[in-house]
């Protein structure tokens, strides 16, 4: 067996993998619902949040995963026996089938550790989806038959030159062929595995200490003074009634592509106002992000005290004494440096020897990564109502 024959469908379909997840990316930045759209449908995401991770992770991360979906394709079609089926199309159809099976492993590896974590821990935490595997599935069917192609192409070559002539070079056993490439196959997969859970958490850790520091930084200039939230120590303990935060609102939630990512959004909360009885503070999203993208229904929300742990607050959709009238969900873009708002109102709690929330933990929707933001109220549980977002009110003073 010649290695070419295995090597270079392996590096096509190593090409295609990393130009779908480009793709994606550009349909993203692009802006342009329409092409959107195309993009999602023959472009899918297959490069996952830790490609983007600080360094070196996010080199570990590409070169592990070009490793793994490389080994794989080469694996899967010396096993499926698209190096020695006959006719051309049962070669090029057997390939085929490895690229699928492949991109689901690949695609699909974070999904064990995701229900791992689940089974492991009993505290609430995000249900892991097929959503991923489907991706690698998906990215089989639609860019698989390129690396199948080439395998089908070069399986059909014949050897020019006869063993015995100058130049001439014998060709691999097929186990040793197999064997190195259930090797490669291991070693990527092994590499994706470790390197991957470690990018990710990076990843979130620098969203959420730019997000935070941004939000606090908002915070300051409007109040106009120094704070200095979140330096305690935590205690010991938590409380009895402390609920943990997930960084994901448990459940399987339906995410329209167009909607702001994580990385996209800042957050900031202004200082709450007062009434008898009655407490309220605005809470804004600004995008961040040189693409456009969107915000539609109301903001998922959960409230932590100073040291993070957990009220128990049930949140209701709606406006209360001192917030805007709710006008319901609707889609609002947000353009490059555009905001958003919503009010958050909440009626005044009885006395409670608990410390008072000192931290909204907002993603714009229900599924995306939970954000820090820094405030100062005194939530300690009940209810909180929340409007859907909106574009930023005019200031009446301002207005006449």
């Amino acid at each position: 067996m010649r290695a070419v024959r295995v090597v270079v469908p392996a590096l096509v379909a190593v090409v295609a993998w990393f130009a779908s997840g480009a793709l994606s990316t550009l349909g993203m930045a692009s802006g342009s619902p329409a092409l959107l759209r195309v993009t999602r449908l023959v472009a899918p995401d297959t490069l996952p949040v830790g490609i983007t991770a600080p360094e070196p992770w996010s080199i570990l991360v590409g070169v592990a995963i070009a490793v793994a979906i490389g080994g794989l394709f080469a694996l899967l079609a010396l096993v499926f026996g698209a190096d020695r089926a006959a006719p051309r199309i049962a070669g090029f159809a057997a390939a085929w089938a490895a690229a699928v099976v492949a991109g689901t492993i690949v695609g699909g590896l974070p999904l064990v550790f995701a229900l791992a974590e689940a089974l492991l821990h009993t505290a609430a935490a995000p249900l892991p989806t097929l959503d991923l595997a489907a991706t690698g599935a998906y990215w089989g069917v639609v860019w698989g038959w390129l690396p199948a192609l080439a395998a089908a192409l070069l399986a059909t070559v014949p050897v020019t030159r006869p063993l015995g002539t100058p130049g001439a070079v014998a060709p691999l056993a097929y186990p040793v062929v197999l064997a190195v490439s259930a090797g490669v196959a291991a070693i990527g997969l092994a590499g994706v595995a470790v390197a991957s859970p470690i990018a990710d958490a990076a990843w979130h850790a620098r969203i959420s200490d730019n997000a935070a520091a941004e939000a606090a930084e908002a915070a300051e200039r409007e109040a106009g003074l120094e704070t200095g939230t979140g330096n305690a120590p935590p205690p010991a303990t938590p409380p009895a009634d402390a609920v943990p935060i997930p960084e994901i609102a448990p459940g399987d939630w339906r995410i329209d592509p167009t909607w702001c990512t994580e990385n996209q959004l800042a957050f900031a909360a202004s200082r709450p106002d007062a009434a008898t009885g009655h407490r309220g503070m605005r809470v804004t999203a600004t995008n961040v992000s040189t693409a456009p993208c969107t915000v539609d229904g109301y903001p998922d929300l959960a409230f932590s005290d100073p040291v993070t742990n957990g009220f128990e607050v049930r949140v209701l959709h709606g406006s209360g004494m001192l917030g805007e009238p709710d006008a319901g969900a609707v889609a609002v873009e947000l353009p490059p440096g555009g905001t958003a708002e919503v009010d958050v109102t909440w009626d005044a709690p009885a006395h409670s020897d608990r410390d008072p929330a000192g931290f909204l933990h907002i993603a714009a929707y229900p599924g995306a990564v939970r954000q820090f933001v820094p405030i100062d109220t005194d939530i300690v549980g009940g209810e909180v109502e929340v409007t859907a977002w909106r574009l930023p009110t005019e200031d009446p003073a301002a207005a006449g």
